[in-house]
């Protein structure tokens, strides 16, 4: 956890914690604590960037997710009961997803009422790194979908279609995920795939260094800087999409044979 974070920011979110979400709670002492993390403990916090705030409680018969605008900037609020955030550890784990352990090593407890909150985000980053598993189930079936929708891609480059970007980065997309299960490495949103490919910094903080996740292949990440770097040739996007896939299908070639299931 964070032991220090901007005083003007510890400030304001104190002001948020007790202008705007104690006065959602029927009762104080149900409380357990509040925590900041995201983008405001990470370094990477912009003028256009939110506050976000996790208030753990320790009952409620739901989790309530909220945006305001408070003091001219704007927070993201989960108020969540702590059953649910320690279920939540349980799904992202099988899910190879590295939350709990990023929330543990960058987010910063504002608040904590009966001091178990860091206790809480520990057991959590420390189930994930025993137990996450490589996630294999089904690349038979997503390489061959892979496969078809390249093919697919060729026509509508073949005839010149509008729809060629979409189709484009939808296959790239499914190439990454695809790649990203059979290396055994933590599951991340496309939006942060080529930050955490390319810088080692965020890498570390968004992943979590000792989370135990393997990192991408160098010639992976090369292959996809290409298919990422904006280009109007179309030919030159096709032709680094090709490599890309032929490079995973090289490297995952005990999935690529056929495929067949029966359907109900």
């Amino acid at each position: 956890m964070l032991e220090k974070i901007d005083d003007n920011l510890k400030k304001l979110s104190l002001a948020f914690y007790n202008e705007v979400l104690l006065q959602k709670v029927l009762d104080p002492t149900n409380i357990l604590g509040c925590i900041i993390y995201g983008s405001s403990t990470t370094g990477n916090f912009q003028n256009s960037s939110d506050i976000d705030m996790l208030l753990l409680v320790n009952k409620a018969d739901f989790v309530t997710r909220g945006v305001k605008v408070f003091r001219g900037q704007k927070f993201e609020y989960f108020i969540k009961p702590i059953e649910e955030f320690l279920s939540e550890t349980i799904k992202y784990t099988n899910s190879n997803t590295p939350s709990q352990v990023a929330l543990y090593q960058n987010g910063f407890i504002l608040v904590d009422n009966y001091g178990l909150v860091n206790n809480f985000l520990k057991t959590a980053k420390d189930y994930y790194v025993k137990n996450h598993k490589q996630q294999n189930q089904n690349l038979k079936l997503e390489l061959a979908q892979i496969s078809n929708r390249i093919s697919s891609l060729k026509n509508i480059f073949d005839k010149n279609d509008v729809e060629f970007d979409y189709v484009y980065y939808n296959v790239l997309e499914m190439i990454r995920s695809f790649y990203s299960k059979f290396n055994g490495e933590a599951q991340v949103g496309f939006a942060k795939a080529y930050k955490v490919y390319n810088n080692p910094d965020y890498y570390d903080k968004y992943i979590g260094k000792d989370a135990g996740n393997t990192k991408p292949n160098d010639t992976f990440i090369e292959l996809f800087n290409k298919c990422v770097k904006p280009s109007d040739n179309l030919t030159e996007k096709l032709n680094s999409l090709i490599d890309l896939y032929n490079f995973v299908k090289t490297s995952a070639k005990e999935f690529d044979e056929e495929y067949e299931v029966e359907l109900p």
